[in-house]
């Protein structure tokens, strides 16, 4: 009986986790959507940063 109690137990713990609830998965999606925005933004700014350095040689050798 005891091993049950103890089987419940370790049940009851290992079934709360983050991935468990509603609420822990959309907080899991939300940090890895955030994620992926915040490295969009780096690419963002060294695309513009690139593209702003091309056009300034361009003006330049004309």
């Amino acid at each position: 009986m005891t091993k049950i109690i103890y089987a419940f137990l370790l049940l009851c713990l290992f079934s709360c986790g983050e991935q468990s609830s509603p609420d822990g998965r959309s907080r899991s999606r939300d940090a890895v959507i955030q994620r992926q925005l915040d490295s969009l933004k780096l690419q963002t700014r060294a695309l513009q940063d690139s593209i702003t350095r091309i056009s300034r040689q361009l003006n330049a050798a004309k």
